[in-house]
């Protein structure tokens, strides 16, 4: 009776460790991408299935919401081999809140918003010039230094992903989420402000509750000591902290940010 096929994962489809950083996961993905660049093999459907495959996997693991979704479904299952076809970006991308108004709006956001790519761009269109990503790969970037509780080397890469695309809304975010985390209130309220004016600005307009809701609690932490005691009362932030190796190299040990380590004292 022949075996059952058993699914290469995310990390094997780029042949990283589960472990990998960031930093690991970009180098693998272009020495993957020159094995199967649509550019080189024209007319090879072989390939071109295995580019979308590739840019498939980049696409979840260098996003550090979607691979903390994957890596928990892949622990789960019933072997360590599981794989995920593209339904399941848009079922990890669902498992978490989107900023804007859906997370279709998120993705699209932060691919093309800035980028300066056709209207109709996939991601995998978009990694097909590996040249124009630096901007999507530079966030990408700043977002896992973020989720990994190094808020104030992200923060410094959040602002410049803002000079370089001024309406991109989920930039403008994020800044304010690293701002906020390292005590920098009034700019985290201006970044929330500027998202809700670029927002006002769309057609059809985008609402962002979730940005109105993170202005309403920075405008507690303002209003004297019954704001600042009702913001120590109020739920903690879930954003977590995502580790993933990077013991050889002590610059990148992830730690947890000053603020969030005196919040939790106050609690």
């Amino acid at each position: 009776m022949p075996s059952a096929k058993i699914n290469p994962s995310l990390y094997q489809v780029l042949g990283t460790a589960p472990t990998a950083s960031f930093t690991d996961l970009k180098r693998a993905c272009y020495r993957r991408a020159k094995e199967c660049h649509p550019d080189k093999f024209q007319g090879d459907l072989r390939k071109e299935k295995g580019f979308k495959q590739l840019v498939h996997a980049f696409d979840i693991l260098s996003d550090p919401l979607k691979r903390r979704r994957y890596d928990i479904d892949l622990k789960t299952a019933d072997n360590d081999a599981a794989a995920l076809d593209e339904s399941d970006a848009a079922r990890f991308a669902a498992a978490d809140q989107s900023i804007m108004d859906s997370m279709s709006d998120d993705i699209l956001e932060e691919m093309i918003v800035g980028n300066y790519v056709p209207r109709n761009a996939t991601l995998q269109s978009l990694m097909s010039d590996l040249e124009s990503t630096d901007k999507f790969l530079f966030f990408r970037e700043a977002k896992n230094l973020y989720y990994k509780g190094r808020c104030r080397q992200a923060y410094k890469l959040f602002s410049k992903s803002v000079r370089w695309s001024p309406n991109n809304i989920l930039y403008h975010y994020y800044l304010g989420k690293a701002a906020e985390h390292l005590r920098l209130y009034r700019k985290a309220v201006k970044c929330y402000r500027t998202c809700m004016s670029i927002g006002a600005a769309r057609n059809p307009p985008q609402r962002l509750l979730r940005i109105q809701e993170r202005i309403h609690r920075m405008r507690k932490r303002d209003g004297g000591l019954v704001g600042k005691v009702m913001t120590w009362l109020s739920p903690p932030d879930t954003d977590g902290i995502v580790n993933y190796g990077e013991a050889d190299d002590r610059s990148n040990q992830p730690y947890h940010c000053p603020a969030r380590q005196r919040d939790a004292r106050q609690r």
